[in-house]
């Protein structure tokens, strides 16, 4: 039986999802990177990962199962309301978008009072908008995203 998938990109940062949430997905690293192959697989920057809620706050879990390694952010502030991004993300190198930095970016730079509640991110890929009023606040990402295809992976 295949594995089903949904590949996703925003702002050309791509990625998989699998729905874990009715049976649990046993993955290990070799046959995630067959997947992730851009060669000979479906290509990728990140898996996404649902599961099952653990409490009530949770909808999603997500997983990323790659060697140890750290993404690196790159910012320059031009005002309070609009910053530009560039992210260096492990096993993926420089890519045109990446909402989690550009999420963590704005969150980081709002606690210390240089961005405002709402912030435009340019990345190569495009623009989000990213809205928090700090800490005990829901913060948001807006911007554009496209589904390509479903899929089902049949192994190697």
């Amino acid at each position: 039986m295949g594995l089903r998938f949904t590949k996703m990109h925003g702002l050309g940062n791509d990625f998989v999802v699998l729905d874990a949430r009715e049976s649990p997905l046993t993955l290990d690293i070799a046959c995630i990177r067959a997947i992730a192959d851009r060669h000979t697989g479906v290509g990728f920057d990140q898996m996404m990962i649902l599961e099952p809620a653990r409490d009530a706050a949770c909808l999603a879990a997500y997983t990323i199962r790659f060697p140890q390694g750290a993404n690196a952010c790159f910012v320059r502030v031009v005002d309070k309301h609009f910053v530009k991004l560039r992210v260096h993300e492990r096993g993926a190198g420089w890519t045109l978008a990446c909402g989690s930095g550009a999420c963590a970016t704005v969150a980081a730079l709002h606690r210390r009072g240089r961005v405002g509640d709402e912030v435009r991110v340019e990345m190569p890929g495009g623009t989000l908008t990213i809205a928090w009023q700090g800490p005990g606040h829901v913060l948001s990402m807006t911007g554009p995203a496209a589904f390509p295809f479903d899929g089902e992976w049949l192994g190697s």
